[in-house]
């Protein structure tokens, strides 16, 4: 069955309108009697039925509740430098399929866009988008931007925290995910374009555990995907 993501008010009232109307409406061309997957952001599935089709607004039933069993195991939050509007659009969809919970844009001295480039709307779109996809239904919270001084705090109250720093030479990812496999709570920490200064990679390396991809720099968009999907697979989440 299709997916389809439903506001609270639209799942309570029984009625679809917006965008996901428009979408069964005109371009899936569905009809009373057809039956589709909701889902409003908690850890279910609903599955629905079509009654009616108005000329506004679709009215349905629910017919069962269903424990979605796609939505992350293990809380892995992505603590992600801010880059230009298509890498974090990227970095947003892929993560969010990936399974990550929680993205934080951060605001660092070497960003090479402005503090206030956090398109949320657009982004929010991006997350509902790649939830279909992937099948999972709860939703990737992607919060306000942050300076490192604001994140720094967040960062402490995780088990895990890991910091991919172009200058470590020699602690790997899968050495620290063994000695930590019993975290219930995991950060990852990735750089901008520029990469850290030595000042913010020196407070980083107070509150995290630094970890290198190799010999090789990756883009920023690129390490955040692969470290997430690394982590991620590891935990099973």
């Amino acid at each position: 069955m299709k997916r389809f993501y439903l506001t609270n008010e639209q799942f309570t009232t029984n009625t679809i309108d917006g965008d996901e109307f428009n979408h069964m409406k005109n371009v899936m061309r569905m009809n009373s009697g057809d039956k589709f997957i909701a889902f409003i952001g908690d850890e279910f599935d609903y599955e629905c039925t079509i009654n009616e089709i108005k000329k506004n607004y679709i009215s349905f039933s629910t017919d069962a509740q269903v424990l979605n069993l796609k939505n992350p195991k293990l809380k892995i939050d992505l603590f992600q430098s801010l880059a230009k509007g298509e890498k974090m659009e990227l970095v947003t969809q892929k993560c969010t399929e990936i399974g990550i919970s929680t993205i934080y844009p951060l605001f660092v001295k070497n960003c090479d866009v402005k503090a206030n480039s956090n398109k949320a709307t657009r982004l929010e779109k991006i997350v509902i988008s790649a939830c279909k996809q992937c099948g999972r239904s709860q939703l990737t919270e992607v919060k306000t931007i942050l300076t490192l001084k604001e994140a720094l705090p967040i960062l402490k109250t995780y088990d895990l925290v890991l910091f991919a720093n172009e200058t470590e030479q020699s602690t790997r990812i899968y050495d620290q995910l063994e000695k930590n496999k019993n975290a219930k709570s995991v950060a990852l920490i990735i750089g901008p374009e520029g990469g850290f200064t030595p000042a913010e990679i020196e407070q980083l390396n107070k509150i995290s555990t630094s970890i290198t991809f190799g010999s090789r720099i990756l883009r920023t968009e690129t390490a955040s995907i692969y470290l997430s999907s690394i982590v991620c697979d590891y935990f099973r989440s």
